[in-house]
């Protein structure tokens, strides 16, 4: 049982970057004018004998599947985007990382080259710059969350950590503050506590205060630990299971952190997947007797408090920014109300050394 009386409330802004004006965007800005330059460098490209499928896209990009067999990924950054002048170091990383994996026989997914031996075309205009990437399209199907598929992740994710410190002791990886620097992995998201959310949200000021600790310990914790590179996005549709094997995909949210983000972001995957705390508990258990011993020196707990912190990120700033419109309130209210659960598990569990037991 949580006692939610506990904590007492600090009504506080949060902010992932300090100083930066709200109105910056912060990812990828998709933009349906921009379809034509599209279409014209696919046909540049691949020619116009060719069949292309929209492929379904991310919040950041698109994807066509050319002739049943390239994938090519397109990103637009908007030149407001706070990662518009280190986008190509950005994108350069992904590639690296991507590829070392591929050639160290980790993981399928390689970028290859366009016709001018590049591996990433860059296209300014006016309002920003487009990127393209490219690789061979691996089939299979999306993961599920069974005892075997989790142990097979640990595993495969083992193997992606062991070549990530291997890179970061072999070569220099750019830092890239802007996203590097943030707490977790998603959107820059500037908001702050609102009263007005008590009315939908039982305890909400609980959960925001939470927030605010669970924020200032991860980032005390990433700024005392080296960090590597990771995917940072493993949840079910970025992960394909192919002839009895493990593949991931869209690397697109690579960046320099710690391992425990990279198995809390994948618990916090899983869990939009289970029915039952019970099941999601059995499987955080089968994923940590997999995982490699040689590694695990890795802070379960800490796995756990990167978990929440996307959970209470995404609502927390949902909830603010769907204040005004009764709809968009109402549903961002219901999914709350059905996480929940796994939210105060979550919350319940760190402070209870669970996954040691």
């Amino acid at each position: 049982m949580l006692k939610y009386a506990m904590i007492r409330p600090i009504y506080q802004e949060y902010t992932s970057v300090p100083n930066q004006k709200k109105e910056y965007k912060m990812f990828f800005e998709k933009n349906d004018s921009h379809n034509e330059l599209i279409k014209k460098q696919i046909l540049l490209e691949f020619g116009t004998a060719i069949s292309c499928i929209a492929l379904g896209e991310g919040t950041e990009n698109k994807n066509f599947l050319i002739n049943d067999t390239i994938v090519l990924r397109v990103l637009f950054i908007d030149k407001n985007s706070l990662l518009y002048h280190v986008a190509r170091s950005y994108i350069e990383r992904e590639i690296i990382f991507a590829n070392v994996l591929c050639q160290s026989k980790v993981n399928p997914l390689t970028y290859k080259c366009f016709k001018n031996k590049d591996r990433l075309l860059e296209i300014p205009t006016d309002e920003g710059t487009f990127y393209f990437l490219q690789y061979d399209f691996i089939p299979g199907s999306f993961l599920t969350y069974t005892k075997k598929n989790m142990q097979q992740l640990a595993q495969m994710m083992g193997k992606c950590h062991e070549i990530a410190h291997q890179i970061s002791e072999k070569t220099s990886t750019p830092y890239l503050p802007v996203y590097d620097g943030l707490p977790s992995s998603l959107h820059y998201r500037p908001f702050a506590f609102d009263d007005r959310i008590t009315q939908s949200i039982a305890h909400y000021a609980f959960y925001w205060q939470i927030f605010q600790e669970n924020t200032r310990l991860i980032n005390d914790y990433r700024s005392q630990n080296p960090n590597i590179l990771i995917h940072c996005d493993l949840h079910a549709k970025n992960i394909l299971l192919t002839n009895d094997t493990i593949a991931i995909i869209n690397f697109g949210d690579t960046r320099l952190s710690l391992i425990e983000e990279d198995i809390g972001t994948c618990f916090w995957g899983m869990a939009l997947e289970m029915t039952t705390v019970e099941t999601f508990k059995k499987r955080i258990y089968d994923f940590f007797s997999a995982y490699p011993k040689r590694l695990n020196n890795i802070e379960k707990t800490y796995c756990l408090r990167f978990t929440l912190q996307r959970f209470l990120d995404i609502h927390l700033f949902y909830l603010k920014e769907n204040l005004s419109t009764t709809s968009k309130l109402k549903y961002q209210t219901q999914k709350f109300s059905n996480e929940k659960p796994i939210i105060d598990f979550l919350i319940a569990s760190i402070d209870q050394s669970l996954v040691d037991n």
